[in-house]
């Protein structure tokens, strides 16, 4: 953000496409163009999936 709170525009697109890169690699991204709530959204469902991860290990 600069002094008066905009964003860079460079920085909103790297933004939004790093959301639907992530969207891809989890699998959620038309649940994220739904609800657009990416900020919540993804870090849920790394979480969940790292956590199968984890119990698929055992």
């Amino acid at each position: 953000m600069d002094r008066k709170g905009q964003i860079d525009p460079n920085a909103a697109k790297a933004l939004n496409d790093f959301k639907v890169e992530m969207g891809n690699e989890l699998g959620v991204l038309d649940s994220l163009i739904e609800n657009r709530n990416a900020g919540e959204y993804i870090p849920r469902k790394m979480i969940e999936q790292a956590e199968r991860q984890l119990i698929n290990k055992k």
